[in-house]
């Protein structure tokens, strides 16, 4: 189970799939939010994935407990490691299950952000780590048999169709993710579009811009309409299903350390992440896809401070404004993301 947040959900597909596919003797139910649970596109035949009504009868000690009565799992995989996933923990014990949990590494992320990526070791990615706890509730999980969520079966082009034709032979297209949960992880929108103006101008992409909330929307709406072959996603309505099928035809998203960094990467899109207070040392760094070109991590690696914080919510030591956020040029941004088209092409 893992409730939240949408990055953290995505990066259990890879590891989940593969479970599946690696014990098909096995049913597996996956606890989620329910509007997370519409990214588990395409999920293998012994996969269930239940909405927890958190907010509803899920909600509190009882609602969980009743929500394990619902399930009546043998085995409880824990990747959340949290207050609500203590109390599902506390009743299989009390059934005499079988509990296996996520190891956040705290320790390890506290001593990454006291003493900087430079000094001190990276942390285990939260993709290994969730394997590790699949491995020690007794399940076979020998490498990843997962490449993207379209593997399998085509995305389909017809769930983004209100947005664009079908990709032609030939066109480029690049998705821009310019938001994040917290304002420390979030690069200059205005340096960001700069890039992307270079990238449309010098290889002819479209450009798809993602985004969620009323403000992003508007403020992407208004991209849009001053970046030359661009289209706003964002409040299209589409939904994780057409935004997936659309990420499954880019030849790159540039994002920040966020849901869409994750989401990109689970169908099949290479990355180039741009990270201000965050790295990816701390673990965060997204699925990769070995048929995919390489992902690209930018972001000021000679900063000693860096990462100050997990999440990218904390105050800067250094200014009101931390200075990693403009610390790359709009020309390296733009850079990554045509390397990473001509890497892609050439594939």
């Amino acid at each position: 189970m893992r409730y939240s947040a949408l990055g953290d959900v995505a990066m259990t597909i890879p590891v989940l799939y593969s479970a599946c596919r690696q014990n098909p003797g096995t049913e597996f139910v996956m606890l989620t939010k329910p509007a997370f649970s519409r990214i588990f596109i395409n999920a293998p035949e012994n996969l269930t994935v239940v909405g927890a009504d958190l907010a509803g009868k899920h909600k509190g000690v009882g609602g969980q407990l009743a929500l394990l009565r619902q399930v009546r799992p043998t085995v409880l995989v824990d990747l959340h490691d949290v207050l609500r996933s203590w109390v599902l923990r506390l009743g299989m014990h009390a059934r005499l299950g079988r509990v296996a949990a996520f190891d956040k590494a705290r320790e390890a992320k506290r001593r990454l952000t006291a003493h900087g990526a430079l000094a001190a070791p990276s942390v285990s990615s939260t993709i290994s780590r969730y394997a590790d706890a699949f491995r020690r509730a007794g399940l076979t999980l020998d490498g990843f048999s997962f490449d993207n969520l379209y593997e399998h079966t085509p995305a389909d082009a017809a769930l983004y169709a209100s947005l664009s034709a079908p990709k032609q032979p030939g066109e480029v297209w690049v998705g821009a993710a310019p938001f994040a949960a917290h304002q420390g992880k979030i690069y200059s929108p205005e340096h960001l579009f700069q890039a992307l103006e270079t990238v449309a101008r010098e290889s002819g992409a479209r450009i798809f811009l993602f985004g969620g909330g009323k403000m992003e929307t508007e403020m992407l709406q208004r991209r849009a309409a001053m970046l030359p072959n661009a289209v706003c996603v964002a409040g299209s309505g589409i939904g994780f299903a057409g935004e997936l099928a659309l990420m499954n035809s880019l030849d790159g998203m540039v994002s920040m350390d966020s849901g869409n960094m994750h989401l990109a990467a689970i169908a099949g899109a290479p990355v180039v992440s741009l990270w201000a207070q965050t790295h990816p040392a701390a673990g965060f760094a997204p699925w990769h896809s070995p048929s995919a070109a390489p992902h690209i991590f930018l972001g000021d690696d000679t900063m000693p401070c860096r990462p100050c914080s997990v999440f990218g919510n904390s105050e800067c030591r250094l200014a009101v404004d931390p200075p990693c956020r403009l610390a790359l040029t709009p020309r390296q941004v733009s850079d990554a993301i045509l390397s990473t088209i001509n890497h892609n092409s050439n594939r």
